[in-house]
């Protein structure tokens, strides 16, 4: 799991997610995402709509595959 980052007061209160544009899947516009302090989303800097959320809590799946015996 990745620590959540602290951002010195005198940066801006953000950090961007992507290396090159992305397109947002809510408004179209290109964007490299923008991590807030202390947050674990990833948002639009255009619509600020989330694009990537990180949650930690653990998550179990049960995969069945089919028996040909």
């Amino acid at each position: 799991m990745a620590d959540i980052i602290r951002i010195e007061a005198h940066d801006r209160d953000w950090v961007r997610f992507f290396r090159d544009p992305w397109d947002c899947d809510w408004c179209g516009l290109p964007t490299r995402g923008r991590v807030y302090e202390e947050t674990q989303t990833v948002v639009c800097s255009a619509c600020h709509k989330p694009l990537l959320e990180i949650d930690s809590d653990p998550r179990h799946y049960i995969a069945f595959e089919e028996d040909f015996d």
